[in-house]
């Protein structure tokens, strides 16, 4: 079995075919997640609008060097039989095009998607309902409120010091724009400060804010090694 992973870390690309970039990864609930390398290509006509994203061919040279960046070793697979040993091995493979639309066609078509800050993007079946609400539940309003320290996070003032301050929780991107009702998108301003906000979707504001990132969002790359390690130490377990 490792003479297998062996030969696919070392097998080549063909110049004249297309590939895919595809990752299998464990989530923080330590589910396999499978996920591609996506590219935009358009919105949904829908209010607030929606991203539409693809499965975004390789750039060979752009890939190879961000995952050499990482320290992730990548398989390649050129056939239905390599397909096996994916699922074996697991983590990041580049995938040729026809073998990748036998078994990844969901992920490469294009989907609806959503961008959770610190989570990276995700097909909105995916998410919770609530995210996508204008108005945030009870429970996530006092989760933002507490995290601000109940002051507001531009100009410092609380209602506990200052009686004519009236706390929001505001959307940095706006909920009109397509920015979800999630923590890490919301912010405690003071009336005051909301109503002068211009423009009002200041990118600036996520500095002010502690962003809880997800420690196996896929960009980390972190659930997927996590998961290519349990992968070979079983082989070599059962070896």
């Amino acid at each position: 079995m490792i003479k297998e992973y062996n030969r696919l870390l070392s097998s080549t690309m063909y110049k004249d075919k297309d590939y895919y970039q595809i990752s299998r990864w464990l989530d923080k609930d330590n589910f396999i997640k499978t996920s591609i390398n996506s590219t935009w290509c358009g919105f949904t006509e829908d209010k607030p609008p929606r991203e539409i994203r693809k499965g975004r061919k390789l750039r060979t040279q752009e890939d190879l060097k961000s995952v050499e960046y990482l320290g992730q070793s990548v398989l390649v697979i050129n056939s239905i039989e390599d397909m096996k040993y994916f699922y074996i091995f697991n983590g990041i493979a580049h995938i040729i095009n026809e073998v990748a639309i036998l078994f990844f066609r969901d992920l490469i078509e294009p989907r609806e998607v959503v961008y959770i800050e610190g989570h990276g993007y995700n097909f909105v079946k995916d998410v919770d309902n609530y995210l996508l609400n204008r108005a945030p539940t009870r429970r996530l309003r006092m989760e933002v409120l507490k995290r601000d320290n109940f002051k507001c996070r531009i100009c410092g003032r609380n209602p506990r010091d200052y009686v004519d301050v009236e706390l929001n929780v505001h959307h940095i991107k706006p909920f009109s724009e397509g920015g979800l009702t999630e923590k890490n998108n919301l912010i405690t301003l003071c009336k005051t400060c909301h109503d002068g906000l211009y423009p009002h979707f200041d990118y600036s504001l996520y500095s002010l804010i502690d962003i809880e990132k997800d420690p196996y969002a896929y960009y980390g790359f972190e659930g997927i090694a996590e998961l290519r390690r349990i992968s070979l130490e079983e082989i070599v377990k059962y070896k």
